[in-house]
């Protein structure tokens, strides 16, 4: 039994024709905010500019094609996020890692 509401399969559903996953980003934005909370504690909470931020990761990760284009993001590139120490860089990675796929 998990200690979260939210599961990874709650932030998608299938298409059935594709089998293709259709992905919420509200529930996906939901799933980060618990798992936040869980590691970082009551206070935790993400900024306009770091939900823009995190919304970019998440299509990047999601591989979400039409976004993708319209935000300038290559799935065959990598990202760099830059900035300066303890600005939350690795924290973005470590509660968007889940929607990476497996290749």
């Amino acid at each position: 039994m998990s200690l979260f509401k939210l599961q990874l399969e709650d932030t998608y559903d299938i298409n059935t024709a594709t089998r293709k996953k259709i992905y919420d980003l509200d529930r996906c934005e939901a799933f980060i905010m618990e798992r936040g909370t869980s590691i970082y504690g009551p206070n935790f909470m993400l900024s306009l500019k770091q939900r823009q931020i995190f919304h970019k990761l998440l299509i990047y990760a999601i591989e979400d094609a039409e976004n993708m284009n319209k935000h300038n993001l290559h799935p065959n590139r990598g990202l760099l996020l830059m900035g300066a120490p303890q600005t939350g860089k690795t924290a973005f990675f470590r509660l968007i890692q889940h929607f990476f796929s497996r290749r």
